[in-house]
């Protein structure tokens, strides 16, 4: 099984020098190192660092590479180690590391010179995360700490990482009232805070409850939700997932003025068509960051003409009259879980919007085995209670159109809201989005 190699860029507390592995037999440095399997998330990729290390504070990751026996390797910058380095290790001289002889992969070289020249006082990318920076947490630490504890709760531990990445930061509060959660977003996504409270507070069943939020920082503390995952195979999840869904759809039917001034972007079908063929420039250079994924001759030229289509389909769902509303815009059965009771709660409120309903189900919908679909379907139609003359096939087969131009805009739009080296992590969305709805259009 092929392994993730999780190179690791920390600097001394000064900035002046760096940690490396002392030079091998053919004389090369290399930079700290810990295995892990394929596709860790950063809470296991932490764990091996803090046997290696010590208590060191994860910011980011830097970049990606496929080396020739199948591993992955995977750039991680990590904040200053203070005291001395581990047994088998060094400080460096920052301005004495040439990337070019570390034992690295080439491929991930560029990514180390634009890291060493931030030590050396390079200006830092405008769209890195505030956790991602140096000491950039802390103000969100002791925000956290203040709200658990207006909040009647007492932190018994340190925060743990749930997930951290480049477009948010998740942390597990463990209290004397058991676990809460800690959420920061990037400006991109700043409106998720407000939305998750105005939302919570309409439709409390299906969402998790706002303890404290800060939307002009992006930061959100919740209450445990008390739930377990949802597995799409099985009849039940999918019946609450989905009607969850709809249920919160028809409650903000009519009232997305409040969505709306709360933050959320307005995403209807009329758009997407043209949001279609203003994405296509990222479609390429996602090709070009995953070239293994890279979409095939011409594809890029069939994207180009799907446009009739996208239009046709946005025609055909707008004039069933079903209203637009709220949007989860990333409802995947991740994203939600079950209650005790059986009813789901929906997590994760990042991309909401205002939009076409049944769109937005179309993600879900994916998610499902394929016999128990038209079950799936059946379930968020009745939801909706649709009048008699609506078709519901073709319904969902605009849906299906729909679904896979929304997410190919959503991916697209998130690649270019993220730093340079951060790129290659969303590249993959873009690709899929791309083949899945040349493979709907028929393109």
């Amino acid at each position: 099984m092929p392994h993730d190699v999780q190179l690791l860029l920390v600097p001394a507390p000064s900035g002046e020098a760096v940690l490396v592995r002392r030079p091998g037999t053919d004389g090369r440095a290399g930079l700290p190192v810990v295995t892990t399997d394929g596709g860790a998330e950063v809470p296991d990729v932490l764990r091996p660092v803090a046997e290696l290390l010590g208590d060191v504070r994860y910011l980011r990751s830097a970049g990606r590479a496929e080396g020739d026996d199948g591993d992955r390797y995977v750039l991680r910058v990590l904040d200053a180690l203070p005291g001395d380095p581990p047994a088998g290790h060094v400080w460096l001289p920052a301005r004495d590391v040439d990337p070019a002889a570390l034992a690295v992969p080439e491929g991930l070289r560029g990514a180390v010179g634009r890291w060493l020249a931030e030590l050396g006082g390079a200006p830092v990318p405008a769209e890195r995360a505030p956790w991602a920076r140096p000491g950039g947490i802390v103000p969100f630490l002791a925000w956290v700490d203040a709200q658990v504890r207006a909040s009647g709760a007492v932190p018994t531990g340190a925060p743990e990482v749930v997930q951290q990445w480049s477009i948010s930061l998740v942390l597990r509060v463990p209290t004397d009232r058991g676990a809460l959660f800690a959420k920061a977003v990037t400006p991109y996504f700043g409106a998720e805070p407000a939305l998750t409270t105005l939302l919570a507070a309409r439709t409390p069943d299906h969402l998790p409850s706002p303890l404290a939020a800060d939307p002009q920082r992006g930061w959100l503390l919740l209450a445990d939700a008390g739930i377990g995952p949802v597995d799409a195979k099985v009849r039940a999840a999918n019946t609450a997932g989905l009607r969850a869904l709809a249920a919160v759809q028809r409650a903000w039917a009519g009232r997305t003025d409040e969505v709306v001034a709360a933050g959320a972007a307005v995403r209807g079908p009329s758009t997407l068509a043209h949001d279609v063929a203003d994405v296509l420039d990222v479609v390429g250079a996602a090709g070009r960051l995953v070239p293994s994924r890279a979409l095939g001759a011409g594809a890029l030229d069939r994207l180009r003409v799907v446009a009739p289509t996208v239009e046709d389909a946005a025609a055909a769902i707008t004039a069933t009259g079903i209203p637009e509303t709220v949007v989860h815009g990333d409802l995947h059965p991740a994203n939600a879980g079950l209650r005790p009771d059986g009813t789901a709660c929906l997590l994760d409120w990042s991309d909401a919007a205002v939009g076409h309903p049944f769109v937005d189900a179309d993600l879900w919908l994916s998610h499902v085995e394929p016999d128990e679909l038209a079950a799936a379907r059946s379930t968020f139609a009745e939801a909706w209670d649709l009048a008699d003359a609506v078709d519901v096939d073709a319904l969902f087969g605009h849906a299906l159109v729909l679904g896979a131009a929304y997410q190919l805009v959503t991916s697209a739009w998130l690649l270019r809201a993220v730093e340079q080296d951060e790129r290659v992590l969303f590249a993959g969305g873009v690709l899929f989005w791309s083949k899945r709805l040349l493979e709907v259009t028929g393109g």
